[in-house]
């Protein structure tokens, strides 16, 4: 299933109308989805009383899900913009219980029922009201073929600042998160600590990344080529 799942999402975003670089976007997605299930199934497989496994395998196959945003076609790419939302929320979830596989603090669950709470919200409105989707990144990135929520009801201004607020909330999120996963680094044992600060520091790097892409290349698009 997993092998299945890592050719259609190569398969979807190739062959991709819309995105601007739907070849080289198709090679890194794919590898996302072979990376998160293989690292799952050896996981569950070393640990099969841990939850951690059936989460990095779950968080394969909901990237492949997102792959519908690569298609030309609106109801396709609504599904997969929505599939976007659940799968950046379970990510940080992902991220939180790593290595155990669970939450292990207050502050962590109520980071995860705020963002999940907000995003479900903006997720609703956006849906209903605005034509367009925020942005996702240079992996989702349509530039001006992006196709119009074909749910929508609300003009333009009320997409942009639904964009906006759903832009925000994300980098927020992003920034809370980072903030987590390096106090869990500091705080834990030893052992703990070798762990989860490698996957602190990479997550850092990609927010700073992220950031990047979502505001400053959009902004100075001459950067790209840099």
């Amino acid at each position: 299933a997993g092998a299945v799942a890592t050719a259609l999402t190569a398969w979807a975003v190739a062959r991709s109308p819309i995105l601007v670089d739907p070849q080289g976007t198709s090679i890194w997605r794919s590898l996302v989805v072979a990376s998160y299930v293989a690292v799952g199934l050896y996981t569950w497989w070393r640990r099969p009383g841990s939850r951690l496994g059936p989460l990095l395998v779950g968080n394969g196959f909901l990237y492949a899900l997102t792959s519908f945003n690569a298609s030309g076609k609106p109801w396709a790419y609504t599904q997969g913009m929505e599939m976007w939302a659940v799968y950046d929320v379970y990510t940080a979830y992902l991220l939180l219980s790593y290595p155990r596989g669970r939450l292990e603090s207050g502050l962590q669950r109520t980071f995860i029922r705020a963002y999940a709470l907000s995003t479900a919200v903006l997720t609703g409105l956006t849906l209903a009201l605005s034509p367009t989707f925020a942005g996702a990144g240079s992996f989702n990135d349509c530039g001006t073929r992006c196709p119009a929520n074909p749910l929508a009801v609300g003009g333009v201004e009320i997409g942009r600042a639904l964009n906006l607020a759903s832009s925000v909330v994300f980098t927020i999120a992003l920034i809370g998160l980072t903030m987590l996963l390096l106090d869990k680094a500091r705080t834990a044992g030893p052992v703990m600590r070798r762990a989860v600060t490698p996957v602190a520091a990479v997550f850092a790097a990609i927010v700073v990344w992220f950031v990047i892409s979502l505001y400053v290349l959009p902004a100075y698009p001459g950067t790209r080529a840099a």
